[in-house]
């Protein structure tokens, strides 16, 4: 009887330290699960809206430091400008090229000309004055300056326009293009600005730059 009980006991002692490495074990194992949990709870991905909110303060930083140059302009070998004895220099302004076949708007084409008139499918059919498609390009660069003025306190929209015409185009070219350029008024979002100060660039007689 004696020995039967203390063989009892020893698998009672032997059970127990089999539970505890059971119980060992399982904390262990949840333990793993837990850590791995939180690893794949962590952002591991960009967040684009935080980085396009810093793009968008680094750009009004930009535009409010920014400093514009003197006037710089490329005649290109299909326009011959006219040349005078004026001595004043060229001031910043948008700028609008009229050649022999075609009318830009900095660089973007707006109307072609033909045997000294501009297309007719350019010009509005109850206004030979006005140039749609120049009036609409000239009042989106109209609402650029209006905005560069609103967020940059050191640019002011003057209105300048320079006009750049082949010594050969019309008379009646140039004031078409000066009409439109009047009915080209910005949005009031930007203050309603538009183009009031034309100028015509010329060559100087001496070889130099208007």
């Amino acid at each position: 009887m004696v020995g039967t009980s203390e063989t009892h006991v020893e698998r009672r002692a032997g059970d127990g330290d089999a539970f505890f490495n059971a119980l060992t074990l399982m904390r262990k194992r949840r333990r793993k699960v837990t850590k791995a949990k939180r690893a794949s709870e962590e952002i591991t991905y960009l967040n684009i809206v935080a980085m396009m909110d810093m793009m968008t303060i680094i750009l009004v930083f930009l535009l409010k430091s920014v400093s514009f140059s003197n006037e710089s302009v490329t005649v290109t070998q299909e326009m011959t400008l006219p040349y005078s004895t004026i001595q004043i220099n060229p001031v910043e302004a948008v700028k609008v090229f009229i050649s022999k076949g075609e009318i830009t708007v900095e660089s973007r084409k707006v109307a072609e000309i033909h045997n000294g008139t501009v297309d007719e499918k350019y010009v509005d059919s109850e206004n030979q004055y006005l140039i749609p498609t120049l009036q609409k390009a000239l009042v989106k660069e109209a609402e650029q300056q209006g905005r560069l003025s609103q967020i940059n306190e050191q640019f002011k929209f003057q209105g300048n326009l320079t006009i750049l015409a082949d010594q050969d185009v019309p008379y009646h070219i140039i004031m078409q293009v000066i009409y439109s350029a009047g009915q080209a008024v910005a949005s009031e979002k930007v203050g309603s600005v538009s183009f009031s100060k034309y100028r015509l660039m010329v060559l100087r007689s001496d070889g130099g730059g208007a």
